[in-house]
C-alpha cells in the first residue's frame, strides 16, 4: 500500500482535531437502525467547492453532518482530505466526504441527506488501514453506524456508484504528466527490509514506494541512505520540528502508479525548514545545500504540480516509535537553548558563550572595578620594578647575598606579569575575543585562539617563576641561618635552572588539558577558571604545593635561630649578635613570611570559587583570584626597594676617617676564638661590600 508521508500526516492533525471535537457532541442518538437527522436549515444553497460540484445533486445545506455550521468551515474540513482523495485509497471516497461535508438538499425533505452505511464501510475498508498505518483511528464524525442502512421510507440516504470505480464527475483531474517545471518521471520501487530496518527514521514516516533516481539525484537507495544520514546530527539537535519530514520527502519522495513524477515537498515546507536550520548550518561553515533550493519545488498543491505541505504546525510530527530524547554525551550534539540572550551556542564546546560586548551576569560597575583595579596593581607592580632596576643599573653593590637576588628575580617575574595584564587590557578585544558565525564571543576552554592563549600561558608562567623565586628566598634564607657555606656560582645556576624550567612543563600540562579561557568579569585570557577541575589543579594545587614548600624551609630557618642562641647563651654578644645584627637574614626572613601569608588568602579563595559555584560578580574571592599575581609583584618589588634603600642608608653609616686623620686606639680586649664558619652566601662571606 502506498504510504502518504506529508499527504496522510496533514491529514491525520486535522483527523485528530475532528475526533477531539466530535467526542461529546455531534454524535447521532437513538437506534442505529433508525439514526434520528440533524435539524434542517433554514434553506438550501449551492455547492460552491469545486470538487463537489458536478455530484447528482447541486444544492446542500447547513449545519451538515459532522457539525460544520457554515460553508466556510465545511470547506475548510473538506480540504484536509485531498492527500488522501489524491492517493485514492477508495475511489469512493470524494463522493463520501462530499455526501458528508455538503450532504444533499432538496425542498421535499425537510432534512440533509447523506451517504448510506454500506457506502461508509466499503470507504473505511479501504482506507482505515491507511490511517491505522499512522496511529490514528476512523474518525468518530464518520461512524459509519450512525448512517441508514439502505434509501427507504424511513430514512433515506445516497448509496453512492456502485462499483469501486472513479465517480464520474464533469472536469475531473486528468493525470499529471512531466513538464519542463516537474521533476523528472521516475520508477516506483518496493524497497527491501533490510533498507527499511537501516532508514528507520523515515519508518514509518517514508513510503512503502518510493522512485528513484530522488529530488537529490541519488540512483540507488544506497545513496539515498549515505546522503540522508549526513544530517542526522541536524535531526538530533531539532533546529525544525519538520526537518525529517523534508529530508525524507527529498530522499525517499512518494512515488505512486496514479502519477508519473516523484512526489516531493512543497516550497513553503522548504522555506520553513530552511529559516529554522540554515543558520546552524551557517556555524558549521557550510551553505544552505544547492540540491535543496526552494525554488525548485512546487508553491502549492495544484491541478499544474502535486506536492506535500508537510505538518500543519511547527510541532514534532507524530511518527510511531519515535527515537526518545537523547541524553547529552560526548559524541552527540545537544539541544540546547541559551537562556540569556547576550550568549551564543557554539557546538563545538556544547556550551552557551557570552557575546564579547554583553556583560554575562555581571554589572556594568563590576567590569569596570576589576578592569581599574588590575590596571592600577599591574602600573604599580610595573613602576616598583623598574625603580629598583634603575637603581641597581648605579649601585649594583646594594644587592649581592642570594636571598636578595632571588627578591629581584622575583619581583622581574611578576613585572612581567603585569605588563602582559596590562597589554591585554590595552588590546582586550584582540586578545580575549573571537569570530563565531559572523558573532564576537569571549574565548572558551578547548578553541583554538593564539592571542589568547599566548597572553594566558604567558601569565601563568611568569607567575608560577615569581612564586618559584620566592621559594628560592627562602630556601637561601633558611641556608644563612644555619651558617653554611657552598660555592654560590653553583648554587645560582642551579636556582636559575629551577626557577625558569620547571614552569615550562607545567605550562605543557595546561596546554594539553586545553585550560585557557577568557574571563568575562576582566576580559583576560587566563589557565582555569571556566572548568573547576581545571582550577583545581593548575591554581588551586599550584598555591598548595608553593605554600607549603616554603614554610618547610622557613621553619627550619626560624629553629635554627632558636637552637643557635639557646647553644651560644653565654656567647650572645659574639655569636647571637652576630647573625641578629646582620640585617640581610632579618630581612630576608620577614620579606620570606610575606608569600606564606599572601599564599594562604590565595589558596582560601582558589578553594572558595572551586566550591562554591554560586558566587558571582566583583568581591572579595573574585579580587583576590584576579589580582593575586600583581599584588604579589607589588609585595616582592616593594620588598625589594626596601633591601635596597636600607643597604643605602646602611652604607652611608660605616665608619669613617676622622676629618683631622685622628683616631683614638682601640683598647685590646681578649676574646674567645670564633667559629672560622661563615653565615653568608655572598661572594664575600667575611665582609659585605658596601653600595
Amino acid at each position: 500500500m502506498g504510504c502518504l508521508l506529508a499527504y496522510v500526516l496533514r491529514l491525520a492533525y486535522m483527523l485528530r482535531l475532528a475526533y477531539v471535537l466530535l467526542i461529546g457532541g455531534l454524535v447521532m442518538k437513538g437506534d442505529a437502525s433508525k439514526p434520528q437527522r440533524i435539524l434542517p436549515a433554514p434553506r438550501c444553497q449551492p455547492i460552491s467547492v469545486e470538487q463537489c460540484k458536478d455530484l447528482p445533486y447541486n444544492d446542500t445545506r447547513f449545519p451538515n453532518l459532522v457539525g460544520d455550521e457554515s460553508e466556510e468551515d465545511a470547506e475548510n474540513g473538506f480540504s484536509t482530505f485531498d492527500p488522501l482523495i489524491k492517493i485514492r485509497c477508495s475511489s469512493q471516497l470524494k463522493f463520501f466526504l462530499c455526501s458528508i461535508y455538503f450532504p444533499m438538499c432538496t425542498d421535499k425533505v425537510p432534512i440533509a441527506i447523506g451517504p448510506c452505511r454500506p457506502l461508509c464501510e466499503r470507504v473505511q475498508m479501504k482506507c482505515e488501514p491507511l490511517l491505522k498505518e499512522f496511529g490514528f483511528p476512523w474518525p468518530v464524525s464518520m461512524n459509519c453506524s450512525k448512517f441508514p442502512p439502505e434509501n427507504n421510507h424511513d430514512a433515506m440516504c445516497m448509496k453512492g456508484p456502485a462499483s469501486d470505480e472513479d465517480v464520474p464527475v464533469a472536469n475531473e483531474e486528468p493525470e499529471l504528466e512531466p513538464n519542463e517545471n516537474s521533476f523528472t518521471a521516475v520508477r516506483c520501487t518496493q524497497p527491501s527490509t533490510v533498507y527499511m530496518n537501516r532508514t528507520a527514521q523515515c519508518v514509518p514516516l517514508c513510503h512503502s514506494n518510493h522512485g528513484f533516481p530522488n529530488l537529490v539525484g541519488d540512483e540507488s537507495e544506497e545513496d539515498a541512505e549515505n546522503g540522508f544520514s549526513t544530517f542526522d546530527p541536524l535531526i538530533k539537535i531539532r533546529c525544525s520540528s519538520q526537518l525529517k519530514f523534508f529530508l525524507c520527502s527529498i530522499y525517499f519522495p512518494m512515488c505512486t502508479d496514479k502519477v508519473p513524477i516523484a512526489i516531493g515537498p512543497c516550497r513553503p515546507l522548504c522555506e520553513r525548514v530552511q529559516m529554522k536550520c540554515e543558520p546552524l548550518l551557517k556555524e558549521f561553515g557550510f551553505p544552505w545545500p544547492v540540491s535543496m533550493n526552494c525554488s525548485k519545488f512546487p508553491p502549492e498543491n495544484n491541478h499544474d504540480a502535486m506536492c506535500m505541505k508537510g505538518p500543519a504546525s511547527d510541532e514534532d510530527v507524530p511518527v510511531a516509535n519515535e527515537e526518545p530524547e537523547l541524553e547529552p554525551n560526548e559524541n552527540s550534539f545537544t539541544a540546547v537553548r541559551c537562556t540569556q540572550p547576550s550568549t551564543v551556542y557554539m557546538n563545538r564546546t556544547a556550551q552557551c558563550v557570552p557575546l564579547c560586548h554583553s556583560n554575562h551576569g555581571y554589572t556594568k560597575e563590576d567590569r569596570e572595578c576589576a578592569s581599574t583595579a588590575l590596571f592600577i596593581m599591574s602600573l604599580l607592580c610595573t613602576a616598583l620594578t623598574s625603580v629598583c632596576l634603575l637603581t641597581l643599573c648605579t649601585r649594583r653593590e646594594c644587592l649581592v647575598a642570594l636571598p636578595e637576588l632571588s627578591l629581584l628575580f622575583c619581583s622581574i617575574s611578576f613585572a612581567l606579569s603585569a605588563l602582559v595584564y596590562l597589554f591585554s587590557l590595552l588590546y582586550r578585544e584582540q586578545i580575549s575575543c573571537m569570530d563565531y558565525t559572523s558573532k564576537s564571543i569571549f574565548v572558551v576552554a578547548g578553541v583554538q585562539h593564539i592571542p589568547c592563549t599566548t597572553a594566558a600561558i604567558l601569565l601563568y608562567y611568569f607567575g608560577t617563576t615569581g612564586r618559584l623565586w620566592w621559594f628560592v628566598l627562602c630556601c637561601t634564607w633558611n641556608k644563612h641561618t644555619q651558617r653554611s657555606q657552598q660555592n654560590s656560582d653553583g648554587l645560582i645556576l642551579r636556582t636559575h635552572v629551577l626557577a625558569w624550567g620547571v614552569p615550562l612543563g607545567v605550562v605543557m600540562l595546561a596546554l594539553m588539558a586545553q585550560s585557557v579561557h577568557a574571563d568575562p568579569l576582566s576580559g583576560m585570557c587566563l589557565v582555569g577558571g571556566a572548568n573547576r577541575v581545571i582550577e583545581a589543579v593548575f591554581v588551586s594545587l599550584r598555591e598548595l604545593i608553593l605554600l607549603l614548600c616554603c614554610l618547610v624551609p622557613l621553619f627550619f630557618g626560624c629553629l635554627a635561630l632558636i637552637g643557635s642562641a639557646l647553644a651560644n647563651d653565654h656567647s650572645v654578644v659574639s655569636s647571637g649578635s652576630a647573625l641578629a645584627n646582620d640585617h640581610s637574614v632579618v630581612s630576608s626572613g620577614m620579606l620570606g613570611s610575606v608569600y606564606p601569608m599572601a599564599a594562604a588568602f590565595l589558596l582560601l579563595s582558589s578553594l572558595q570559587y572551586v566550591l562554591s559555584p554560586a558566587i558571582s560578580g566583583w568581591n572579595t574571592v573574585t579580587a583576590i583570584k584576579l589580582l593575586a599575581d600583581p599584588l604579589l609583584g607589588v609585595l616582592a618589588s616593594g620588598g625589594c626597594l626596601f633591601q635596597i634603600l636600607y643597604n643605602m642608608f646602611n652604607a652611608s653609616r660605616s665608619p669613617l676617617v676622622d676629618k683631622h686623620g685622628y683616631q683614638p686606639a682601640l683598647p685590646h680586649i681578649p676574646q674567645p676564638p670564633l667559629p672560622t664558619t661563615t653565615y653568608s652566601i655572598g661572594r664575600h662571606p667575611e665582609q659585605r661590600p658596601l653600595c
